[in-house]
């Protein structure tokens, strides 16, 4: 079971988001918005031009995850919904939700504070860093959430514009 798949009732609250995200790869950089929606029954990230133009929408419920590419011919590579729901779910999903779902995969997530910031890493089974979270100083709505991924060189800046979180379920 990859991390993409862990239901949203896993998550273990109600989160909504909206967030400017930023992703680079290698020398070419795009923003978007992203509107992230999860409930005890489903999931849904909307991906938005900077100017509101729907560019696609990602939703996982009990029937699996379906995406919509509204623009697929505009559509950044970077920015498929299905590579990204994975890297979101390890940046907001529980730490231990997260290691329960990699252990058959003989790889962790571990969480240390660096420079004063929390900084969570996904380490593959010989331990090497795949992936680095540093968070914001201060809480999601305050500064920029960063996913660097090492196997596949990308980085996305994620500013949180609103943030509502949900009753625990």
């Amino acid at each position: 079971m990859a991390l993409a798949d862990l239901s949203p009732a896993s998550l273990g609250h109600e989160l909504r988001l909206s967030q400017s995200v930023r992703g680079e790869l290698a020398a070419d950089g795009h923003t978007i918005r992203f509107e992230l929606e999860v409930t005890t029954e489903r999931l849904a990230l909307v991906g938005l031009t900077t100017l509101g133009i729907p560019l696609f929408e990602l939703v996982q419920d009990k029937d699996g995850i379906t995406v919509h590419d509204l623009m697929a011919t505009d559509n950044v590579e970077i920015f498929k919904p299905q590579y990204l729901l994975g890297d979101f779910k390890m940046a907001y999903w529980p730490l231990e939700t997260i290691n329960l779902t990699l252990g058959p995969m003989r790889m962790r997530a571990v969480e240390q504070v660096v420079n004063g910031k929390l900084v969570r890493l996904l380490l593959d089974n010989n331990g090497q860093s795949v992936l680095k979270i540093t968070y914001p100083v201060g809480g999601l709505d305050i500064g920029e959430l960063v996913v660097r991924r090492y196997d596949l060189p990308y980085r996305l800046r994620i500013r949180t514009i609103n943030v509502r979180k949900g009753p625990e379920t």
